[in-house]
């Protein structure tokens, strides 16, 4: 790493989020992690739950129009989630851009 500065971001009291402090030239955004990590688990645990469910629907359940809904919803469940995740982690990426500046992350 060249002679960046790492700056954590503070919390404001005044609006409950937290927000970049002043950012020099050279210095790098280190988001906090908690927010990513709590999401990728909510992800993650939203997957296995639909897959778990699809899995016991074609495994043990009885070809009937309810179980193919409930497949099909489940299909659908996942597929959203996985949209979201990945619409917003852009949307997280770009707004940092957009706020601190456009190499942000050190690229």
């Amino acid at each position: 790493m060249s002679n960046d500065t790492i700056v954590e971001p503070q919390s404001d009291p005044q609006s409950n989020s937290t927000t970049p402090s002043k950012l020099q030239p050279g210095m790098l955004y280190q988001p906090q992690a908690t927010p990513w990590k709590i999401r990728r688990r909510v992800v993650a645990l939203t997957l296995l739950f639909c897959a778990g469910i699809i899995t016991y629907l074609v495994m043990h359940g009885a070809d009937t129009t309810l179980n193919a809904t409930i497949a099909s919803g489940l299909i659908l469940l996942a597929g959203a989630v996985i949209g979201s995740y990945i619409f917003g982690a852009v949307w997280d990426d770009f707004n940092i851009t957009k706020t601190v500046g456009g190499s942000s992350y050190g690229n």
